[in-house]
């Protein structure tokens, strides 16, 4: 890891024949930093080094405020990439300091849709959607920038890739852009003025205008775009008339070579790994969970839920109010490196879109990793929605609006008899077309065009 400013290995860009496009990806979530903001360009790093068209750089602040951490994640990172890094300014922190006591506060949506959190916790949402435009790490932009500058001087690249959220990285491309006449790829891993929890901030009327300014400089100042859903791609060229690139998440296949095949189980394990928000909340699974056991079709010992990770408390909430407790257990979160065999050991997989305006567009980067593991997806969400666009054409399992208790029902008791049976199966073999690998050809080929352009 080396600070940025710092010279090392100048002029080992694009040499002879062999050229590697040097492409620097701006990232504020890097590891130990976990969750799932990290993997996207964690898992594409990978892949680029490894095919050997491009030499990825990463620039990351030194000292980020991530809401999880996973060392595990430290094994992805190719030996001998190089990590450059600056000092960011977090005043998230000082403002989680006044919340201490406080439920809500500004990582918690469900709070900020229902205003908990007191007076402490609504100034705390004004000062975050008012004061921090785009984000909390607005301040750390002009460093940033400066920073980044000075090390593509002393070193020179021929690309950056900016990715958010947090969007102030995308405000630190748009002004090294300007400053080094480099390639600028905007990667948006979601929406920026279209984000749903946005919507629950008390935004005033300037700062609603500045946002959508910014994201509009963004989007037309950027050489390429990417976006991770149809839905994105269709809403960006629509606002700005212009060419969008689509590039899912995907899975890497490599973590799940060498895993053993499915074993049929008793009890019947439905199991959904990561963060669940109470928006999020499946209510037609714990309705029907309840009343399957109310009409003594299934019990506790025949099937049980699992969730992994950080579950709201507002979930538990609505199974306990639904009597689906004895059915459900929370658990911790696991290291990243663990999930694989998890997932390829549950019989079914449970998938829970945002219940939020927008939620058409929304797919999870888990979703590519149930994919992978081959297991049926019982899946939440708006039926007309991407998500449901995919599951469907790979027939990957089911996917209902978060209200159809009795079509849960009958799917529920048709796979526990068919795990009985040895014959309950996931995605069919399109799925390979959503590994990282394929992903990280589709980004080698954008940059080798972008690069050709400024040659």
């Amino acid at each position: 890891m080396e600070r940025a400013g710092v010279e090392n290995g100048a002029g080992q860009g694009l040499v002879g024949q062999a050229r590697r496009a040097r492409v620097v990806i701006v990232t504020y979530y890097w590891p130990p930093s976990g969750g799932a903001g990290v993997q996207r360009w964690l898992k594409m790093a990978k892949c680029l080094a490894a095919g050997g068209a491009v030499e990825p750089i990463i620039f990351t602040p030194s000292n980020p405020d991530p809401p999880l951490r996973d060392g595990s994640l430290l094994a992805d990172v190719p030996e001998g990439l190089r990590v450059v890094t600056y000092s960011g300014v977090e005043p998230g922190r000082a403002l989680r300091r006044v919340l201490r006591r406080e439920r809500g506060g500004l990582e918690t949506t469900s709070a900020a849709k229902a205003g908990r959190g007191g007076l402490a916790g609504w100034v705390a949402r004004w000062v975050r959607g008012n004061l921090f435009i785009p984000d909390a790490r607005c301040f750390s932009v002009r460093r940033g920038a400066r920073s980044l500058r000075r090390w593509i001087e002393r070193n020179g690249a021929d690309a950056i890739i900016t990715t958010g959220p947090p969007h102030s990285m995308h405000l630190i491309g748009l002004r090294v852009q300007r400053a080094c006449k480099v390639r600028w790829i905007a990667d948006f891993r979601d929406p920026w003025v279209d984000f749903p929890y946005l919507r629950y901030l008390p935004l005033t009327g300037y700062a609603r205008r500045r946002h959508a300014l910014l994201e509009r400089r963004v989007v037309t100042s950027a050489d390429r775009v990417l976006v991770v859903s149809p839905t994105m791609q269709r809403n960006f060229a629509r606002a700005y008339g212009r060419t969008i690139d689509l590039v899912y998440n995907g899975y890497d296949s490599d973590d799940f070579v060498g895993l053993s095949p499915h074993v049929p189980s008793r009890p019947f394990t439905l199991l959904h790994c990561g963060e669940m928000k109470d928006d999020q909340s499946p209510r037609a699974l714990w309705n029907a969970l309840a009343e399957l056991r109310g009409e003594g079709s299934i019990t506790p010992g025949a099937l049980r839920v699992l969730l992994i990770g950080r579950v709201a408390g507002g979930v538990l909430a609505e199974v306990e109010a639904a009597g689906a407790g004895p059915f459900v257990s929370a658990l911790p979160p696991v290291a990243h490196t663990e999930l694989p065999s998890m997932l390829r050991e549950a019989s079914a997989l449970l998938l829970s879109i945002n219940r939020v305006p927008g939620a058409e567009g929304i797919i999870t980067g888990k979703l590519f990793e149930y994919l992978a593991a081959e297991r049926p997806i019982l899946a939440f969400g708006p039926p007309g929605g991407d998500t449901a666009a995919l599951i469907g054409s790979l027939d990957a399992g089911k996917l209902f609006s978060h209200d159809d208790t009795r079509a849960v029902k009958q799917t529920l008791l048709a796979w526990i008899a068919a795990e009985g049976a040895g014959a309950l199966r996931g995605s069919n073999g399109g799925r390979a077309r959503f590994s990282r690998q394929e992903q990280a050809e589709a980004v080698v080929r954008i940059i080798k065009e972008e690069c050709g352009r400024a040659h």
